[in-house]
């Protein structure tokens, strides 16, 4: 993956700019020096705010940072969904650039089919965030599943799955109908076998269920329980804390979206609770706040059209 600290290291150095006037209020200077030596990551609007200290824009700084082979699919996804929500209507622009930086580079890489793929999930959250502010709700799901047609078409097309076909079935999963996505689903289990058998990967299995859980309960809470069903019999094979952890996670929004208000919250303060006693800094665990969860559940108590609380973790 692309080392987006180091590339901003030397355009700091470059511009002859001190880490504490670089990093000025919006964020610390020691955390920043630990983003540039690629020890912690950084949001997405500190990012931002950070490079218009510098003068440059971000589609120079991915220009200057990327060589669009296949990682750089990987690497875009990761700035734009490391968050706990993305904020479309803060950062719209920001994703706009990376729509012109891939259209350009459409034109002269040879690496087309990852940047047609990010291309397509990029213009789709843009489309999706236009017609839902004009509530247009049915022009939404239709957008939603022409964006995933390209990524469904491929996934079905390759006969040998490896971390790239993995990422794009977590990536597009919310933009495929629960119908075609179940034997996909489905597919991934036998695909990945292969990979369990060494021990780096022992828990890809879970990981991959839990990002498509992730991105599967907010539209089908059927096919997420089904899914939840499978992260429970991975995680009793191969159960560690991080995987106890994500899956009771789980289990809550779950709940959650089921409508089960009081069992969502029980879950939940269990899993507070259970953070606090190993020493969990929980917002940097899960990648949201406690308080954010409650936000997130007094909007679908209400039936008001919520943040997605996102993971993509593969």
């Amino acid at each position: 993956m692309t080392n987006y600290g180091e590339v901003l290291h030397e355009l700091r150095v470059g511009k002859q700019m001190t880490l504490a006037k670089t990093a000025g209020d919006i964020v610390s200077a020691s955390f920043l020096a630990r983003f540039e030596k690629g020890d912690t990551n950084i949001s997405l609007e500190h990012f931002t705010r950070i490079l218009q200290r510098l003068n440059v824009s971000p589609l120079e700084f991915f220009a200057l940072a990327n060589n669009f082979s296949a990682q750089v699919f990987d690497d875009l996804f990761t700035q734009i969904t490391e968050q706990a929500t993305i904020d479309l209507t803060r950062n719209s622009a920001v994703v706009g650039q990376y729509v012109s930086l891939l259209a350009k580079k459409l034109t002269h890489t040879t690496q087309r089919l990852p940047v047609l793929l990010a291309l397509d999930f990029f213009q789709t959250l843009l489309d999706v965030q236009h017609l839902a502010q004009h509530a247009n709700m049915t022009n939404v799901s239709q957008r939603l599943l022409q964006g995933g047609r390209r990524a469904k078409n491929y996934l079905l097309s390759v006969d040998t799955w490896g971390e790239f076909e993995m990422k794009i079935l977590t990536r597009f999963a919310s933009m495929i109908s629960a119908s075609e996505l179940r034997p996909l689903v489905q597919l991934a289990v036998q695909k990945i076998a292969m990979y369990q058998q060494q021990a780096v990967y022992e828990d890809y299995m879970f990981r991959l269920l839990n990002s498509v859980f992730f991105a599967t309960v907010y539209t089908d809470t059927q096919l997420s329980a089904e899914i939840l069903t499978l992260m429970s019999r991975e995680m009793a094979a191969r159960n560690n804390a991080d995987n106890h952890l994500k899956y009771r996670l789980a289990e809550a929004l779950q709940a959650l979206a089921e409508g089960q208000i009081a069992k969502s919250r029980a879950n939940f303060e269990q899993l507070t609770t259970v953070s606090q006693q190993i020493g969990l800094t929980f917002d940097t665990f899960f990648g949201f706040s406690a308080q954010d969860w409650l936000a997130f559940e007094d909007q679908v108590k209400h039936g008001q059209q919520h943040t997605r609380i996102l993971r993509f973790e593969l």
